[in-house]
Parts: structure tokens; C-alpha cells; sequence
């Protein structure tokens, strides 16, 4: 039964959003909102429950996995875990976020606010799955996959060690970078949101390739 209590957590909330959209929320809402703040797309409100099912799919996905690789790369089970689970509550809580932005008729919200939650959702996801790469052992579903760390273990334990360093630094950074530029307003919102996307894609995939490339052609050398 405890294993199945995050699939009745996420059951429980898309229900709950389901009951809200049919009884509270208007026909036709925004879903999504540029980044300026400004609403520019517009659907039935019916379309939330996609979103509002991710979450689900998330979970069901991880069970049948989990079932099906039972004796496989048992010790990386307990971080692939922490990892799905911190993925749907990122949605749920996103979810919940623009149901209540829509539920008061909000066609904008605020740019800084905006750039802060970004900040927080990005830099925390970093610090979370980051922080689990040099623990887990060599495999093709989670952590730096290349063909380099694939094929020679050494090289995926390195690589995902120093992946794992360089992205949890960056978390930390986009954090305390979002918190001092909303109370300190060093760049506008929308050069804080490229700054920040910018950065998370340098540190989730350009820099795990790359360091993956160094320590492959470092160990060669050898």
C-alpha cells in the first residue's frame, strides 16, 4: 500500500482540479502566459486537465518501470525515486498555481514574480537531481548518458561526479541570483528569465557532454 501513495496523492489532486475547472473556472482561460507576464494563448479550460494528468502519467510510468527493473540496478532505485517524485510535485504545484491564477480571472502576472518562481522551480530541481549523479551507478535511463559514459564505467562515475558538483552549484546560484534580482532589480524580468534558462541548460546538458568528452579523451590519453 506505501508504495502506491503518490499515485493517490496525484489521483486525489486531478480530481480536485477536475471538481474546480467544472465548477469555478470560466469557459475559456488563458494557458499560457509569455514571458512578460502577459496571457497569449487562450483554450477551453478543459485543457488543464492535460496538464493537471501529468503528474499521474509520471507516476503510473515510474511503477511499471520499477516493476519491470525490479532486480535491475537495485541501488539506483532510491534516487530515481526522489527524482520522479520531485518532478510531480513541480507540476502539482505549477498546476495549482495557474488554476488559482485563472480561477480569478488573472490575464497577467506579475514579471518579477514570474522571474522569481522560475528561479526557485529551476534552481531547486538542480540542487535535487544533481545532487544524487555521483551516487548513482552506471545505467541508461537516469544520470550524464553519452556513449563515452555508457561504455566505460570509469568515465560515467567521473563524469557524473563532476556532473553532479556543477549542477548543484548552479541551483544554489539560481536561487540566491532570483531572490537578490527581485528585491534588488539588477536585470528586468525578461533578461533574468534567458539568463536563468540560459544557465540551466548549460549546466543540465552543454556541461555534463562536455566534461563527459574531457574525461573520456583524458582517460585515453592515459
Amino acid at each position: 500500500m506505501k508504495k502506491y501513495v503518490q499515485l493517490i496523492i496525484t489521483i486525489v489532486s486531478f480530481l480536485a482540479i477536475a471538481t474546480l475547472i467544472a465548477l469555478t473556472v470560466p469557459a475559456i482561460v488563458p494557458i499560457h502566459f509569455g514571458i512578460t507576464g502577459q496571457a497569449d494563448s487562450w483554450a477551453s479550460k478543459w485543457v488543464y486537465l492535460i496538464f493537471a494528468f501529468i503528474p499521474i502519467l509520471f507516476e503510473i510510468s515510474y511503477q511499471l518501470y520499477a516493476r519491470n527493473h525490479e532486480r535491475l540496478n537495485a541501488h539506483n532505485h532510491p534516487y530515481e525515486r526522489r527524482v520522479v517524485i520531485v518532478l510531480e510535485y513541480i507540476f502539482l504545484i505549477i498546476n495549482w498555481g495557474f488554476l488559482a491564477l485563472i480561477n480569478v480571472g488573472a490575464t497577467r502576472v506579475s514579471p518579477e514574480k514570474l522571474a522569481l518562481f522560475t528561479a526557485l522551480i529551476l534552481g531547486s530541481m538542480l540542487i535535487i537531481m544533481c545532487n544524487i549523479y555521483g551516487k548513482i551507478k552506471q545505467n541508461r535511463y537516469f544520470g550524464v548518458r553519452t556513449k563515452a559514459t555508457l561504455a566505460d564505467e570509469r568515465i560515467w562515475n567521473l563524469t557524473n561526479r563532476m556532473a553532479g558538483y556543477i549542477g548543484f552549484a548552479t541551483g544554489i546560484l539560481l536561487v540566491i541570483w532570483g531572490i537578490v534580482n527581485y528585491y534588488f532589480n539588477i536585470a528586468s524580468p525578461t533578461v533574468s528569465l534567458i539568463i536563468l534558462l540560459s544557465v540551466t541548460i548549460a549546466a543540465a546538458a552543454a556541461a555534463p557532454y562536455f566534461v563527459s568528452k574531457y574525461y573520456a579523451k583524458k582517460l585515453m590519453e592515459k
